[in-house]
């Protein structure tokens, strides 16, 4: 069993750029609803689409509760499996929505999808989302290797899948392009130097954002 203690909190910049960018961003994290599912531990995705349009939000919404519900439908795989069957149906998902018309989000979805089991990260990500990870003063983007092609195609939108170790004191960062467009790299380096409430009080004031904490 992991002796590390998960705190989560979703930032959601609320500030007048973010309002006046043509883009619709929103976080989620889902945690074990019974003893079944804590076999699986919890899923983490944050995600946002460009170039808006009306069914943006729809999008993100259908995305989510698609990873969701595959993630969680079978308790007895292991998260690993769960992860892979979960991005399947979601690429086969977005594959529909693309052939019903609904090309729009093509190229500017933006999405990091993250599962955490005990000490075990699974994570994919699409577009130009980064996940961050925070070992002591390094921060190093765990994710950078993972897309390897800026439009896929909707059937290999989650085409990779990385995985590794945490250890007491880790912070991961899953943000989208607009984080780093509203907060300097010298912002990051301090706010990321303090505990994990501190890090996060830092972000919130300089992002004007609200958060949610789990």
């Amino acid at each position: 069993m992991s002796n590390l203690e998960i705190k989560a909190t979703e930032l959601i910049s609320t500030s007048k750029k973010e309002k006046d960018r043509n883009a619709f961003l929103d976080t989620f994290i889902f945690e074990p609803e019974n003893i079944e599912e804590q076999n699986l531990g919890n899923l983490y995705i944050v995600g946002e689409i460009t170039n808006l349009s009306n069914n943006s939000e729809y999008l993100i919404n259908l995305l989510v509760a698609t990873i969701k519900k595959e993630y969680y439908s079978l308790t007895g795989r292991s998260p690993i499996e769960s992860f892979e069957q979960g991005l399947n149906k979601t690429n086969e998902m977005l594959a529909d929505f693309a052939q019903q018309g609904n090309i729009e989000w093509i190229g500017n979805l933006n999405i990091s999808v993250l599962v955490l089991k005990e000490n075990t990260v699974y994570f994919s990500q699409t577009g130009k989302t980064q996940t961050l990870l925070v070992r002591g003063k390094n921060i190093i983007d765990i994710g950078k290797d993972l897309i390897t092609d800026p439009m896929p195609h909707p059937l290999k939108t989650f085409s990779n899948i990385a995985s590794g170790e945490i250890e007491i004191g880790d912070k991961i960062i899953l943000a989208t392009p607009e984080f780093f467009r509203s907060i300097s790299e010298e912002e990051i380096k301090n706010a990321v130097a303090g505990n994990a409430e501190a890090m996060v009080e830092k972000f919130e004031s300089a992002l004007g954002g609200r958060t949610n904490a789990a």
